[in-house]
């Protein structure tokens, strides 16, 4: 990077550890942090490594609840089936 004003870029996000020891990211870039130190380029790797980690989870999570959705409405639909069938004796 340049001291010559701002770096244009595609887009940007933060990395960043809590003091308990979470590693989180946001796209909030102006996010006021007060960092003990720089990273280190093994805490730069970690932190990456966890965020993506999570990212995966989560969206892994997200398919999970999608399919556990998708069968609860099938199993709806057979209960009201099956209950309509009961009512008209079918």
């Amino acid at each position: 990077m340049t001291d010559d004003g701002p770096l244009r870029v595609r887009s940007a996000f933060l990395v960043f550890q809590r003091e308990n020891g979470a590693w989180e990211a946001t796209p909030n870039i102006d996010a006021p942090l007060m960092p003990e130190h720089p990273a280190s380029v093994p805490e730069m790797k970690h932190g990456c490594f966890e965020v993506l980690g999570d990212i995966q989870t989560s969206e892994a999570s997200a398919a999970v609840v999608q399919q556990m959705m998708a069968i609860t409405a099938r199993l709806n639909e057979q209960a009201s089936t099956q209950a309509l069938r009961e009512k008209l004796k079918i």
